[in-house]
């Protein structure tokens, strides 16, 4: 089994995906509704005010989604883990899939969004999705091929390393 170390600060997230569940989500950090703890010019907010996890026993197959508050505040869980609980598809189609559908419920002013539901719990009038930046990445965990013997057969036409999900080898995140 693996471990992933995560820092996470502000309204950006990680969710780790495994079996149809998410089985860790980091949650936003926040100063007051709708205002996040950022880094940079004008923000009083400092590394050390992120969030510090390590997530122990990654397995082979859990889908790692790391995204922004465009897509955290547009899609609830269960409907993100729905998208990229598809282990035949490709990390990009993953991230693809999921930043389509956050473009869409932002732009939908019907929807019951978590950006809403979140302001009706602090007494704040909201309807629909929310535009926001979207960036989205998705990262499945399998097993690197050791570099040896086999290294020339391990190499796709470009010269990168190619991935084997054979559970004999220590798992990696690719």
């Amino acid at each position: 089994s693996g471990k992933l170390h995560v820092l996470n600060i502000g309204d950006s997230g990680l969710s780790v995906v495994r079996d149809g569940k998410s089985i860790f989500k980091t949650h936003e950090q926040q100063h007051y509704f709708n205002c996040p703890f950022q880094l940079g010019m004008g923000s009083d907010d400092q590394p050390e005010d992120a969030d510090y996890f390590i997530i122990e026993q990654l397995a082979q197959d859990d889908a790692i989604v790391i995204a922004t508050d465009g897509v955290w505040d547009n899609l609830y869980t269960d409907a993100m883990v729905a998208m990229v609980d598809d282990p035949l598809a490709s990390p990009e189609a993953l991230a693809r899939r999921v930043s389509e559908k956050s473009h869409v419920l932002g732009r939908d002013t019907a929807y019951v969004s978590p950006f809403a539901a979140n302001a009706r719990r602090h007494k704040l009038r909201f309807m629909g999705g929310k535009l926001d930046d979207v960036t989205v990445v998705v990262s499945r965990v399998c097993h690197v091929r050791p570099r040896g013997a086999h290294a020339a057969k391990s190499r796709d036409a470009a010269g990168s390393p190619v991935s084997s999900c054979d559970e004999s080898e220590e798992p990696a995140v690719l």
